[in-house]
């Protein structure tokens, strides 16, 4: 029994072609979810903040201790670049005795897109 080339290639041109149109999601960062962040309430100390959200990604003193946790999603779809879909920054805010004085979340809407 003899197998025709093109029947053999046709299943494989088509796998190449469907599987290029997949899209693939990378997450980057610290992923915070809603259940650690009500664990950080106001008045929760730095040493409570790192057990629940984990080292800072990265820290700020200018005007007072504030924690900063970074995260991005982006996708990349076949041969299209890479395209950021979510950024957030969650900020934690410290009083001069290392206590939580405020806590804000920015999304994408509150910035640009930085890398």
């Amino acid at each position: 029994m003899k197998i025709k080339s093109h029947v053999v290639m046709l299943p494989i041109l088509l796998g190449l072609t469907v599987g290029g149109c997949f899209t693939q999601t990378f997450n980057h960062g610290h992923s915070i979810s809603p259940d650690m962040l009500q664990q950080v309430q106001v008045g929760s100390s730095k040493e409570n903040v790192e057990l629940v959200l984990g080292s800072p990604s990265t820290t700020s003193d200018i005007s007072g201790l504030t924690y900063y946790y970074i995260s991005q999603v982006s996708e990349t779809t076949a041969f299209m670049g890479n395209k950021i879909v979510e950024q957030r920054v969650v900020a934690v805010y410290f009083d001069d005795d290392g206590f939580v004085m405020d806590i804000a979340n920015y999304g994408m809407q509150d910035g640009k897109v930085f890398d």
